[in-house]
């Protein structure tokens, strides 16, 4: 019963924490005035931001009690004023409140599976277990190197031992709740935006439907997958607003950049689909070429300081192979061997395709789109062109690899497919919205 009472108390320990800093209330009337910002939109924003802070604090000896502490606090004055906010507008309340139940419901479901399942999977224990004990014993980031895959970006780790540290049971698996909580509120703010609140019953069904096809417990067992996952939901989210604006607000650019170059450190290809991803954010906004050479400056700063960061002060930093080893170049002697490789990846981009149903709604829905409304297939171009250049980078991956192709393929080409497949959730969401709201 002490445990049940205590996974409750988690999901409100997530709310309170992630109210603070941001609010709806100073957003849509001091910086966004155009915009309007869901429950789950400023949860979404505060996650990142707070990632951003976790990051921060993990190079300095910080008692990650009293951050915690300090972190309740704030939550608890800047939640009062949230809910201060949406008890006063009558029309939403009761929706507001049935949609945040269904909410509660799904989180709550998943923190008690997870809760069920204690098991580590085997790149939890062989991987990011070490760091996640290493901070949880309030080790210095600067001895790092002493423990196995040092190299590995340290950051979901790092949130892992915080909420383990400062869960009242002082159980492990409370740190991994924290991926569960920031997946089911990234696809909540995706839903709502897209849909938003005119048909309270259709965003449910299609929350749930959403959580159903792309939940699966087995990457809850110390995986960093989700952690990706949410973050790209939540930037393919944010990029749908970029998009409507006819003259790109920079302000508003410049803050997705910054929240979303979190990822770098979740996983080593975190820095691919950050430079991806902000690369068409680029391309396809309406800046002048200063502005333009100002925000390609931005955006790779943080890859540089990443670099920076873990070779001089760390004093560990490596890919999990080299960039372009030597065997790359013998592939192309051989059209064989390179046939064969490029049949073999695309084999295993079927099978994913096939665990991961996601992929085929999200492909299906794209072709509907193309078919029915061009003007709307027109419309979804950036998330398009990141389909084909993240397709691309999955061949290159897998071509340049020095390791057992077939088995590298076999072990983790399905979880390098979902954690991307997100972006693209926009593609049945929005069809949703043209023939069902």
């Amino acid at each position: 019963m002490t445990e049940i009472l205590n996974i409750f108390l988690q999901f409100f320990i997530f709310l309170t924490i992630f109210m603070f800093p941001i609010n709806s209330y100073y957003l849509e009337n001091n910086i966004f005035k155009d915009f309007k910002f869901s429950l789950y939109d400023i949860l979404s924003l505060n996650i990142l931001i707070h990632l951003n802070l976790f990051l921060l604090i993990s190079f300095f000896d910080f008692d990650m009690n009293k951050y915690f502490f300090i972190l309740i606090f704030m939550g608890l004055i800047f939640g009062f004023i949230e809910i201060k906010k949406y008890l006063k507008n009558s029309k939403l309340k009761k929706e507001s409140l049935l949609y945040f139940l269904i909410f509660s419901l799904i989180s709550l479901s998943i923190f008690f599976q997870i809760a069920e399942k204690l098991i580590l999977e085997w790149d939890a224990i062989n991987h990011w277990i070490y760091k996640v004990s290493h901070f949880y014993y309030g080790h210095s980031i600067l001895n790092m190197e002493n423990i196995r895959f040092s190299e590995y970006p340290h950051l979901g780790s790092y949130v892992w031992a915080f909420f383990w540290k400062n869960s009242l049971l002082n159980q492990e698996y409370f740190g991994r709740l924290f991926y569960s909580f920031f997946y089911v509120v990234s696809i909540f703010s995706l839903v709502t935006h897209i849909l938003t609140n005119k048909n309270i019953k259709l965003n449910i069904i299609t929350s749930l439907f959403v959580i159903i096809i792309t939940y699966d417990i087995f990457l809850f067992s110390g995986y960093q997958a989700y952690l990706l996952f949410s973050a790209l939901v939540i930037a393919s989210r944010f990029l749908l607003e970029h998009r409507k604006i006819r003259h790109a607000n920079l302000i508003f650019f410049c803050l997705i950049i910054f929240i979303l170059q979190s990822i770098i450190w979740f996983k080593d290809e975190g820095i691919f689909y950050y430079i991806l991803f902000a690369t068409v954010m680029i391309f396809y906004g309406s800046f002048n070429i200063k502005k333009k050479i100002c925000i390609i400056l931005l955006v790779f700063s943080f890859p540089i300081i990443q670099f920076v960061i873990q070779k001089f002060i760390m004093g560990t930093y490596a890919f999990q192979a080299e960039i372009i080893p030597n065997s790359f170049f013998e592939m192309f002697k051989d059209p064989k061997i390179l046939l064969y490789k490029l049949f073999l990846i695309t084999k295993y981009i079927f099978i994913t395709f096939v665990k991961y149903n996601i992929w085929f709604l999200n492909l299906f829905s794209l072709v509907i789109i193309y078919f029915v409304d061009k003007k709307l297939f027109k419309s979804l171009m950036p998330w398009i062109v990141i389909l084909v250049l993240n397709i691309g980078l999955i061949y290159a991956i897998y071509l340049h690899t020095p390791y057992d192709l077939k088995l590298l393929l076999t072990v983790t080409l399905d979880r390098l497919l979902f954690q991307t497949s997100g972006i693209y959730l926009v593609f049945p969401l929005v069809l949703i919205k043209k023939y069902f709201n």
